[in-house]
C-alpha cells in the first residue's frame, strides 16, 4: 500500500474520497478477470473497509458484465466489418481471450484493443482466416481517423504540373498495407455505418496484395482509397508525412521500377478527387 492510500479516510476531503473510491472502483472493473477478489483487497484494504462484506461479489458480477458488454459492442459495432469474416459470436470469443491476457488498462475502448491486431496475428485463428487481423487493424484505423480532425483544406486536383514538394497527405489520414486483398473484402465486408462513407476503387494492377487507405475528406465523411501493391512502398512513406517529392526520392530502386507515371498518375487523381492530400509551402 502506498502513502497516500495509508492516509485515514477521515482526513480526507470529500471530493478526494469519491475520487478515491471511484478509482479503486474502475481499477477493479477493468482488471484482469480472472483477477481474485482477495487478492484485489489485500492491497486496497481501505476501500474494501467502506463496502458491505455481504455484498462485495458483487464487484465480480460487475466485472463480468463490464467484459461481456464491452466485447459485445465491440464486436457488433466498432469492429461489425471483422465481425463479418468470423461471426459476431466468434468475435466475441476472440476478443475475451484477449482481454484475459490483455485487460483494459483505459476506458478508450479503441486504445484497450490496439493490441488485438497483432494478438489475431499469432492466434491459431490466422490459419483459417489470414486476413482478419488486418481487417481489424483496418476497423482501428478507420476509427482513428473518423474521430479525428477535420481538414481544413485539400489539393482538389492533380496533374503532372503540380509541385510534387508540396504536396503531402492529409495529417488526419492513415495506411495499411496487406498481403491480401484487404480493400476488396473491406468493401464486401457488410456493416450498418450511419456516417457517410465512400470507397473509391482502380483497377487491380496484377497482384492480390493491396493496401487500403483511409482519409477525411470533410466533416463525418471518410474516404477508403484502393493502394495497389506497386504503390504501397510510396504511400507508406507518404503516410509519414514526407512530401510526394521526398517519398519518390527516397524509395528504393527496385520499388521505384515498379511504378509506371502513368499509374502513378492515375492514383493521385483519384486520391486527390477523394481529398486525400493538402498543399504545403
Amino acid at each position: 500500500m502506498n502513502n497516500s492510500e495509508q492516509i485515514s479516510m477521515q482526513e480526507r476531503s470529500e471530493l478526494e474520497r469519491e475520487q478515491f473510491i471511484q478509482n479503486c472502483f474502475l481499477e477493479f472493473v477493468q482488471s484482469h478477470p480472472l483477477t481474485n477478489l482477495s487478492d484485489f483487497a489485500e492491497s486496497k484494504s481501505e476501500f474494501i473497509e467502506l463496502l458491505d462484506p455481504h455484498t462485495l461479489h458483487r464487484l465480480t458480477v460487475y466485472r463480468n458484465g463490464y467484459y461481456a458488454r464491452v466485447t459485445s459492442v465491440m464486436a457488433d459495432a466498432f469492429l461489425s466489418r471483422a465481425s463479418s469474416l468470423v461471426g459476431k459470436e466468434g468475435m466475441e470469443a476472440l476478443l475475451g481471450h484477449y482481454f484475459l491476457e490483455n485487460p483494459a488498462s483505459t476506458v478508450n475502448m479503441a486504445e484497450s484493443i490496439h493490441l488485438f491486431p497483432n494478438y489475431l496475428r499469432l492466434h491459431s485463428v490466422h490459419a483459417e482466416y489470414p486476413l482478419l487481423a488486418d481487417l481489424v487493424e483496418a476497423c482501428l484505423l478507420r476509427w482513428k481517423v473518423l474521430t479525428g480532425v477535420d481538414p481544413t483544406s485539400s489539393l482538389s486536383e492533380f496533374s503532372s504540373e503540380s509541385d510534387a514538394a508540396c504536396i503531402y497527405l492529409q495529417e488526419n489520414s492513415a495506411f495499411l498495407a496487406s498481403e491480401g486483398s484487404i480493400f476488396d473484402i473491406w468493401l464486401r465486408t457488410e456493416c450498418d455505418d450511419s456516417e457517410n462513407e465512400s470507397a473509391h476503387e482502380q483497377r487491380s494492377v496484377g497482384s492480390q496484395a493491396q493496401g487500403i487507405l483511409f482519409v477525411k475528406s470533410q466533416c463525418f465523411e471518410l474516404q477508403s482509397i484502393l493502394v495497389p501493391q506497386e504503390l504501397a512502398p510510396l504511400v507508406q512513406m507518404l503516410s509519414l508525412r514526407k512530401s510526394l517529392a521526398e517519398s519518390i526520392d527516397e524509395l528504393p530502386e527496385p520499388a521505384l521500377e515498379k511504378i509506371t507515371s502513368e499509374m502513378l498518375q492515375n492514383w493521385m487523381k483519384t486520391a486527390a478527387e477523394c481529398g486525400a492530400f493538402e498543399l504545403r509551402n
